[in-house]
């Protein structure tokens, strides 16, 4: 009776430690959704999906956020892994561990790090990447030079009539214009 005592002992001391890497893949970062890095997405779904940013300053009249973030995996894949290695780790009686749960921890998403810039309206109007290795359209990561990018030029609602004196007509710009 003591042998088997010990024996269930030693199969329940076992079953303990096989948790580790289970856990550590449910508790891996969840996958988000970059689509909101797309310009004209909204600043505030930006803030909702990535969370708050690391710093936000103001850059020639335009708001400029960067993030800092890891890209993790869903809750399907995360699920998924922490039931293999359950499974495997009670046909091993625990051995699994010693090599599941180091690879677990090198795998804990791509850290990822942009910094967005917003036009007039809050909306994403380009990304820089800063880590290397991060592939963005190119368009998104093209700032616009001095030259390109829009400036507000005040446009007058009604133009002079023939005469000093003559009633205002509405302005209507030209079609060449």
């Amino acid at each position: 009776m003591k042998p088997a005592l010990q024996c269930l002992a030693s199969i329940l001391l076992l079953l303990g430690f096989c948790a580790c890497s289970s856990l550590i893949a449910t508790r891996q970062p969840p996958k988000r959704d970059l689509a909101v890095l797309d310009p004209g997405t909204p600043r505030a779904k930006v803030i909702a999906e990535l969370g708050r940013p690391l710093l936000t300053e103001t850059r020639r009249g335009r708001i400029v956020d960067v993030f800092a973030f890891r890209q993790g995996y869903s809750k399907a894949n995360r699920t998924t892994r922490s039931l293999l290695h359950g499974a495997a780790a009670v046909a091993t009686l625990g051995l699994w561990e010693i090599v599941a749960t180091p690879t677990e921890g090198l795998f804990d998403g791509k850290e990822i790090q942009v910094e967005l810039y917003y036009d007039d309206l809050n909306r994403v109007q380009w990304l820089e990447p800063l880590n290397k290795g991060l592939k963005v359209k190119k368009i998104q990561h093209r700032p616009p030079t001095e030259m390109t990018m829009p400036v507000p030029m005040p446009r007058p609602l009604f133009a002079p009539s023939a005469g000093p004196s003559g009633p205002l007509e509405p302005y209507l710009p030209h079609a060449g214009m």
